[in-house]
């Protein structure tokens, strides 16, 4: 066992905490487990240590649909490759019970794999972590029958299953970025106990406040596109634009150097699928990107040869102006999104609109001003319903991204501006619950 691996094993919170957790080597070997992990898979130190994953945990061999094994597989390989935490999509695994001869037991979790590095920042072990979320897919009555195939409700359980993470005191301890910290502390929140409607766009927004440790900070739009890479398994690369009042565009972040080049490619042509998108007011997706070569000849030309094989741009519109463009980059590869992953690329394009919103205090700076030194701005309603949504989260204890969710609904249910109902939740002439 290499050092990281011991190290992590000897721990007190790994053995104490009461989340489940299993560390596994590079060759999916399990090395160590908690008392947590073995109680919700009602297994013993025995018939899991030292023995392959899925030697231990295979998959249940009377569903003929089951695929555990394969995704959390994948999974696995993604961590080790990217060297980057890995939240899946709520996971059907059945398993049976420690030396029981009877049949599997049918089980739904909610899993998350995270790369422990060694001094050279090469991975040397996995933490896998698991929620149990069986029971309130039962509640909420979306569990299907064996014989039906899961992927047709994967959506479905993502929107519906609960999943709690137990983040207030690393939250309190983030303290010296009030600002960001205090949006991320509302975000955690979420609903209450009693609520089982945890959806998949409250797990996409936990997903992006797990990176408000990120040094350096450089702000939610940044973390949103991370999250993006991150979660969005044919994703290779992010960049979010801003639209500005001049009609430009203007990279606010991206992920990499290869996503800010091709941003930079758009910009100098004066064409492609982000400027697309920024104009129709409509999302663009091209896979593949050779599919596009009469629309965009030289973008498709010059970014085929940086390997660029699908791109995906959504606009982010907060009232009818876009204020920015979420764009999803894909290197030449073989894999290709599933229909619940084009479904998570929306709802984090919704989310980054959030992250603009929460980011409105550094947009100015990173816009700069105009030649006549005029301030350059991305919508006049923002800096108000930044302000409003913070207000009604703290109002309501919601999360930031609900909040904001709310103020939009509101305007388009009423026929008013989302900044005039960003302004009457200030001055508390309506209640949004």
């Amino acid at each position: 066992m290499n050092v990281v691996l011991e190290s992590a094993a000897a721990s007190a919170i790994f053995h104490h905490s009461a989340a489940p957790y299993l560390l596994l080597d590079r060759d999916l070997t399990i090395r160590a487990s908690n008392p947590a992990y073995l109680a919700a898979t009602e297994r013993s130190v025995e018939d899991v240590i030292g023995r392959p994953m899925f030697e231990a945990f295979p998959d249940n061999p009377e569903d003929p649909h089951a695929d555990g094994v394969p995704n959390l597989s994948a999974s696995f390989h993604r961590v080790l490759r990217r060297g980057r935490p890995h939240t899946m999509q709520i996971q059907r695994y059945d398993v049976r019970p420690s030396r029981s001869a009877g049949p599997f037991r049918r089980k739904y979790w909610a899993p998350v794999n995270t790369p422990l590095l060694d001094e050279s920042g090469t991975v040397a072990a996995i933490l896998h972590r698991v929620e149990d979320v069986s029971a309130p897919v039962a509640r909420l009555d979306l569990d299907t029958s064996a014989t039906e195939p899961p992927e047709r409700h994967l959506r479905q359980l993502a929107l519906g299953a609960q999943r709690l993470w137990s983040d207030a005191g690393t939250l309190e301890r983030r303290g010296r970025r009030l600002s960001d910290a205090l949006t991320a502390l509302v975000a955690a929140r979420g609903a209450t106990d009693t609520d089982v409607g945890f959806t998949r766009r409250a797990q996409l927004w936990r997903a992006v406040v797990e990176h408000i440790d990120d040094a350096p900070w450089l702000g939610w739009a940044c973390a949103v596109c991370r999250s993006a890479v991150d979660v969005l398994d044919t994703v290779d690369a992010a960049a979010l634009s801003l639209v500005r009042d001049d009609s430009r565009l203007h990279l606010l972040t991206a992920t990499d150097k290869w996503a800010a080049d091709l941003d930079a490619l758009e910009r100098s042509i004066d064409d492609g699928p982000s400027l697309t998108a920024a104009r129709t007011r409509l999302p663009v997706v091209v896979d593949p990107l050779g599919d596009e070569q009469h629309r965009w000849p030289d973008y498709v030309d010059v970014a085929a040869s940086a390997h660029l094989d699908a791109v995906a741009a959504y606009p982010l519109a907060l009232a009818r102006r876009p204020l920015g463009v979420l764009t999803l980059y894909r290197r030449t590869g073989d894999l290709r999104p599933t229909q619940s992953e084009h479904a998570d690329a929306a709802v984090l394009a919704e989310l980054a609109l959030t992250a603009l919103t929460a980011d409105y205090d550094r947009i100015g700076q990173v816009l700069g001003p105009r030649p006549d030194g005029r301030d350059v701005t991305i919508g006049p309603d923002v800096a108000v319903v930044s302000l409003a949504a913070r207000v009604l989260a703290l109002r309501r204890d919601i999360s930031y991204d609900e909040a904001v969710a709310r103020i939009r609904l509101h305007a388009t249910a009423t026929g008013t501006a989302v900044g005039d109902t960003a302004r009457e939740v200030l001055g508390r002439t309506i209640r949004l619950t």
